[in-house]
């Protein structure tokens, strides 16, 4: 049996469910238990559902006294004689639907006909023949985590999902209704890699402390700061993860076949955008990374990582292809011909091409599009000042970690000025830097002649916690002057995973580590 890349499965196609929005109207909303979470990233035949579970919010009185977690195993299908993964994307209602406040060991459950799931669904419990059923699902392995939290018991196969036939991937066309569902999803999906970014770039860089990461949900992120990881570290595999489940994602959006519809063509250029984003980011902390074939769903050759230039050209290629079909400020919304001259700037600055950062970043200033605002305007709804945002902030202890922000940005017109004005530095042209930064340092209270050094100072305060902190450092050639724990050149990228490196003997370890 030929060893396969998984493919992804958008649940939304297939459930018999609803895609309903994040609730946030419970009170003091939290991450689930650390101690659960933390405890199921070893347990490896739960990955997709225990990596949705890492974002879903549950309040004190939902976990009060323990809960009981019913985790779906990973589901495998065959396709053309192969087997392969299907990745399954679990929205909050359906996560909670595998969720019962109290915690029952497998004795309890015996002695139990029914409970009923933080969702509100009624889930139906048997015993016949010594194997404990959900909803008519066994349970395969049970106990795999319990303590003062919780007990988890993994079962056969998720709950309230109908999972395709064999073939069905491949043949289904899907409806205008289900595309869009998809790429909703996509958009959740990057918003969770995002956060996680921010997080990760924020103790690398030391402008947080694992304390406040931990506050804010992020407690296995620790070893990030004074660069404590190594390839089997949680962290860096949990990066890695949300950014390539983002891309497969949009990998099987832009492959299924799809019925026609008016906007069709800006959402593809909406994925393509999304995608150059995800694999740029991704590109900037591990440096060697994998490309995921789009083309089919079944994938036969080796992957590798040998290639980095290959993954240059894609991400060119998506953004030029975005290009020909998006309008300045177009349909879809905060995807548009500035973002990608923005991600095109910040592609050409990551290769040090700085006449081509120059003109891209000089394009999007005078196209007067969007304005810096003020200091205490800048991360408002409605900012001008932003070319592309996220949805908005409603964890409370992930808006305390960003400095009390009601949103957070992809991209925003500080960050071009703050391109464009390295890249006239580079060039040797310090009066057109000077120019540029301006209101920048005015709004940061700095002044003095436009020098490298205080380059360096105005971009780390304007920029901080915005997830590209450390990569400036990394760039600029400080980062080991400024960072405790920092090694030249091993940790210039994090490592690739460990689980990663085991895929194939094509992908290889980023130098310094075993």
């Amino acid at each position: 049996m030929k060893k396969l890349l998984p493919i992804l499965l958008l649940v939304t196609l297939f459930a018999i469910s609803c895609d309903k929005k994040e609730n946030n109207a419970n009170p003091e909303p939290d991450r689930l238990l650390p101690e659960v979470v933390n405890q199921l990233d070893k347990v490896i035949n739960i990955s997709d559902f225990n990596g949705s579970l890492k974002e879903l919010l549950l309040n004190a009185a939902e976990t009060e006294g323990g809960i009981t977690i019913f985790a779906p195993q990973d589901f495998n299908i065959t396709i053309n004689n192969n087997t392969t993964a299907l990745h399954i994307v679990y929205t909050e209602q359906q996560l909670k639907d595998h969720i019962v406040k109290g915690k029952y060991t497998l004795a309890d459950l015996r002695s139990k006909t029914t409970l009923t799931a933080l969702s509100g669904k009624t889930l139906n419990i048997s015993s016949i023949g010594g194997v404990v059923k959900v909803n008519d699902i066994a349970i395969v392995e049970h106990a795999v985590f319990s303590g003062n939290s919780g007990v988890v018991h993994v079962i056969e196969k998720a709950i309230g999902i109908t999972y395709p036939e064999t073939g069905e991937l491949e043949e289904r066309t899907i409806t205008e209704s289900e595309f869009k569902v998809g790429y909703n999803q996509v958009k959740q999906r990057l918003d969770v890699f995002q956060k996680s970014v921010l997080v990760m770039d924020a103790l690398l860089s030391n402008e947080a402390s694992p304390q406040q990461a931990s506050q804010a949900g992020y407690n296995f992120y620790a070893d990030f700061h004074a660069f404590k990881f190594s390839p089997s570290s949680n962290s860096v595999a949990d990066v890695w993860n949300k950014g390539y489940q983002v891309i497969t994602i949009i990998n099987d959006l832009l492959r299924v076949k799809s019925e026609n519809f008016n906007d069709k063509i800006n959402l593809f250029a909406g994925l393509k955008t999304i995608r150059a984003y995800t694999y740029l980011t991704l590109l900037n902390y591990y440096g060697n990374i994998v490309m995921v074939p789009e083309t089919a769903a079944v994938i036969t050759t080796p992957l590798s990582n040998t290639n980095k230039q290959q993954i240059i050209t894609h991400i060119d290629t998506d953004l030029s292809t975005a290009n020909t079909v998006l309008e300045p400020l177009g349909k879809t919304p905060e995807i548009n011909t500035y973002t990608i001259q923005a991600l095109k700037a910040k592609l050409a600055l990551h290769q040090k091409k700085y006449e081509q950062v120059r003109d891209y970043a000089h394009s999007i200033i005078l196209s007067k599009a969007y304005t810096l605002e003020n200091k205490s305007s800048v991360f408002n709804i409605g900012s001008k000042e932003m070319i592309w945002q996220l949805a908005d902030i409603t964890n409370t202890a992930l808006k305390n970690f960003l400095n009390n922000r009601p949103t957070f940005p992809l991209l925003r017109l500080a960050e071009i000025h703050l391109m464009y004005a390295e890249a006239q530095l580079a060039l040797g042209k310090p009066d057109a830097a000077a120019e540029s930064l301006t209101l920048l340092l005015e709004r940061q209270n700095l002044s003095g002649n436009i020098t490298e050094a205080l380059l360096y100072e105005l971009a780390l305060k304007e920029m901080s916690r915005e997830g590209v902190s450390f990569i400036n450092m990394r760039r600029w050639g400080i980062a080991e002057q400024r960072l405790s724990g920092f090694n030249h050149p091993k940790f210039n990228l994090l490592p690739i995973p460990a689980s990663t490196i085991q895929i194939s003997p094509y992908i290889i370890q980023n130098e310094g580590y075993p």
